[in-house]
């Protein structure tokens, strides 16, 4: 017997950015070569001219919402520039990588635009483009080194390289985690991400004192879900299962999904 089944996708405004449905959703500049191969955009720029260089999808958004953008971006010979509104918000310069940044919108539709820069030849290869509110975790990726987190007096804790470095340095319990208080939507659904690395016991998330979720493996991905019940949660991350417990922790990013109707 089952009941009260319900089927999760992450909410985002953007369409078919794993271009599983060929180049649905999206719109391109007339100049440009663009195709989709193994479900990834392959775009060269072909001599196309400013501005006519673009992939483009227009987004429903929120006037005043902070969003974010993610990208895989493989074999780029020159400059993937990310526009929004037609103003350039990112350029990726790398060869292969995540392109991350944020914006505001400014109002209820949004034009995303994409396309290769600083050269007429310029190209590139795109896969799994997310479009996602932005978290409610405010400094995730420890660029502002501790701000935003609060961390228990007993524990050892340094951000280096914008990563925190956590040891439990035989802190005993419940006073061994960092945290950070999350401004949240009664009942709405959250999704916890983070990046974790040289894990030497088992780091365990909390959400409001209670237990949620441990991680053991060394290096990886913790994901896991919670239901906010206040306007005011707090997240807590600490190294469980041993006074020694170690880790590093990266990207700590939360996403609102909606269930399917």
């Amino acid at each position: 017997v089952m009941d009260h089944l319900q089927v999760f996708v992450a909410s985002t405004p953007l369409t078919n950015g794993d271009f599983s449905s060929d180049l649905g959703a999206w719109s391109t500049d007339p100049a440009i070569r663009a195709v989709v191969q193994e479900n990834q955009l392959v775009y060269e720029r072909n001599g196309a001219g400013y501005p006519g260089f673009l992939v483009r999808q227009n987004l429903v958004t929120e006037i005043g919402q902070v969003y974010e953008v993610i990208a895989n971006v493989i074999d780029n010979t020159k400059v993937v520039q990310f526009q929004i509104d037609g103003a350039p918000a990112l350029n990726f310069r790398e060869a292969n990588g995540q392109a991350v940044f944020r914006f505001v919108a400014t109002s209820g539709t949004t034009e995303l635009g994409i396309g290769g820069a600083n050269s007429l030849n310029a190209s590139f290869v795109l896969d799994d483009v997310e479009v996602y509110k932005a978290s409610p975790v405010a400094n995730g990726n420890f660029s502002a080194g501790l701000a935003s987190w609060s961390t228990d007096a007993g524990i050892s804790v340094s951000v280096e390289d914008d990563r925190l470095i956590y040891e439990r340095n035989k802190a005993r319990f419940p006073e061994f985690f960092v945290r950070q208080a999350l401004s949240t939507e009664v009942g709405q659904l959250y999704e916890v991400t983070a990046d974790i690395s040289d894990n030497n016991r088992v780091v365990q998330f909390r959400i409001d004192g209670a237990p949620m979720y441990s991680f053991v493996p060394v290096n990886g991905k913790a994901v896991f879900r919670f239901v906010a019940d206040s306007t005011n949660t707090e997240l807590a991350i600490g190294g469980a299962n041993g006074l020694d417990a170690a880790f590093e922790l990266d990207n700590v990013q939360l996403i609102m999904p909606d269930p399917i109707s």
